[in-house]
Parts: structure tokens; C-alpha cells; sequence
């Protein structure tokens, strides 16, 4: 890929391609060529794979993802098609407008248009009222996955910085309606099998129940993740750590409102194109009759709640 194509929505920086590439030493002529063809390699030689022919720009993220590291790439790449046998509940779905028309009502996300200075991408999941039950939760994880499908083939990032808006819901109840074996999943394929990289996250808040939201969250979170949260009572606190011009205009920035753009995302979603894409990938599964059997184990059956209908021959 000697440069990222133009998207309809997705910004860049001129020198964004050049500068990732730097960040993790794959900067130099011919060095990605040459660590996407040894992925290719290894794919073509994973027999449990079912499908074993990605495209090179996919294969690109992948390793960008995983800080030019091509043995890690090759590992999530194998958790992102084990996720889609084990788990195939959450990638069903292909068409938001079609397969939930109302979810945009109560649940929204958009990846925003324009990069950081250095090179982050923001990403914004709010839900927009009160009222929300486990189903419609469940809904909205299925619509995270379809963003993280299309943002693994179509961005070209740092990272990701999350900011979320919760000033108009009662936590308390919010809590109430999680699913925690569902929710714990839907972490593992965000964080694990999609290894979305998130450097900070941001709270707009100003419910004192938000530690109970903390609480609840370090059930999940590592750490080191929750050490990246940041709680704001105003929309003011966040221009100090996420520049307005990148923001909607609805948040003090320069952008579109933000319902607006997640308008435009649903219908890039729900484009014939990216259909067609989000049904070719779900066939990127595995045959775990196929696969060694000491790898299986090693890598996936000590994640709770998850593997319980699952037989390996």
C-alpha cells in the first residue's frame, strides 16, 4: 500500500501512513511487503482456517495493530476467526438498517472523521436515553462489532481514544441491564480478538453513582485500562485532552453534529458494499477439528463463560 485511499468519512494526515510505519520500524522500502508476505505465508499453512486469503491492506492493519509485531498479528488474527466459531452470536449480523432499524434511537457510535496530531482515531459510543434492557445492550454489541470489522479493513491509525457521554442516564439502571457473561465476551473480542489499542478514555459525567460504573467496569477492565479513564463534568474539561476542531459541533467543536455522523455511519454500514464485506468475513472462521489440539488449550479454554457448547473433536 504506498498510500490510504480516500474514504467518505474517515480523515488522514498527509504523513500519517509514513509516521505509523516509522512508529514500528517498518518505515524503510519493501520492509511491510516483506512482513505481510511472511503473514501471508503462515495463513496459507493453517489448516483450521477456513478461509486463508486476506488482502494485503487487511494484513497491513493487522500488524500495524499489533505495534509491527508479526507474531502477534498472527495470533490475533487466529483469536478473531476462533471468536467468529465460538461466538458466531456476535457477528450475525451485516446490514444496522436493515437487521436493527430502532437501535439507532437509543445507542449510537462513530469512529470521527478527523486523526489527532498524533495519529489517534476518537471513537464515541453513547447511548442517547434512558430505558435500555439487556437485548438492546445486546444489539449494540453486535453493532460495535461491525465497527470494529470495518475499522480492522478501512483505517489507518495509532489507536483509539474513546469518549462517551453519559450525562443524560441513570448508571444505576444502565448497570442493572448488562449482561455480565455477555459483556465480558464482547471485551474479549473488542480488546482481544480485534485488539483495538485504546489510550484513554473519557467519562462525560456528572452522576455520582459514576463510581459504581467504575466499580462495575474494573471487573473487566485490566489495570492498566482503568488507569486510562478519566472522569469530566464538563464538556470544557475534555477540550483539554481532545481537541475541539476534532469534536461535533454539539460538543464545542468543529465538526457536524454528532448524531449526524453516526448517520453517515449507518449508511457506510449499511452500504451494499460493506454488506457484502461484514457476510464475507463471518465465513473466516475455523475447523477445530483441524486445529492442534495443546494450542487450542493454551490459548482459549481458560476464558470463562465462553467455550460451553463448544466440542473439539
Amino acid at each position: 500500500m504506498d498510500s490510504i485511499p480516500d474514504h467518505p468519512i474517515l480523515k488522514f494526515h498527509s504523513d500519517t501512513l509514513v509516521v505509523v510505519r516509522k512508529k514500528y520500524n517498518l518505515d524503510k522500502p519493501g520492509d511491510m511487503d516483506k512482513a505481510i508476505d511472511i503473514l501471508e505465508e503462515w495463513i496459507k499453512q493453517q489448516d483450521h482456517f477456513t478461509v486463508r486469503k486476506f488482502s494485503r491492506e487487511y494484513l497491513e492493519r493487522s500488524i500495524i495493530t499489533l505495534k509491527g509485531s508479526i507474531e502477534r498479528a498472527k495470533i490475533q488474527i487466529d483469536s478473531l476467526c476462533t471468536m467468529r466459531t465460538l461466538l458466531p452470536q456476535f457477528f450475525e449480523k451485516s446490514n444496522p438498517k436493515e437487521e436493527f432499524p430502532l437501535l439507532s434511537k437509543i445507542l449510537v457510535q462513530a469512529l470521527l472523521p478527523k486523526l489527532t496530531e498524533d495519529h489517534y482515531r476518537i471513537y464515541m459510543p453513547t447511548l442517547i436515553r434512558n430505558g435500555v434492557d439487556s437485548k438492546t445492550l445486546f444489539l449494540g454489541y453486535q453493532h460495535a462489532v461491525l465497527m470494529c470489522e470495518y475499522f480492522k479493513h478501512f483505517d489507518y491509525c495509532d489507536g483509539l481514544i474513546v469518549f462517551t457521554d453519559m450525562r443524560n442516564l441513570d448508571l444505576v439502571e444502565l448497570i442493572r441491564a448488562v449482561n455480565i457473561t455477555e459483556t465480558n465476551q464482547i471485551f474479549s473480542i473488542i480488546m482481544k480478538s480485534y485488539q483495538c489499542r485504546v489510550k484513554a478514555i473519557h467519562i462525560l459525567s456528572e452522576s455520582k453513582a459514576i463510581d459504581i460504573l467504575l466499580a462495575f467496569l474494573r471487573q473487566m477492565f485490566t489495570k492498566k485500562l482503568m488507569d486510562r479513564i478519566r472522569v469530566h463534568k464538563t464538556i470544557e474539561c475534555v477540550h483539554a485532552f481532545i481537541p475541539k476542531e476534532i469534536l461535533p459541533c454539539d460538543y464545542g467543536g468543529d465538526e457536524k453534529t454528532y448524531l449526524d455522523i453516526c448517520a453517515d455511519w449507518l449508511d457506510i454500514l449499511s452500504a451494499e458494499k460493506s454488506v457484502a464485506l461484514m457476510k464475507e468475513m463471518t465465513n473466516a472462521r475455523t475447523d477445530e477439528s483441524l486445529r492442534q489440539i495443546d494450542k487450542f488449550n493454551d490459548q482459549y479454554l481458560g476464558m470463562a463463560g465462553t467455550f460451553r457448547s463448544l466440542t473439539v473433536d
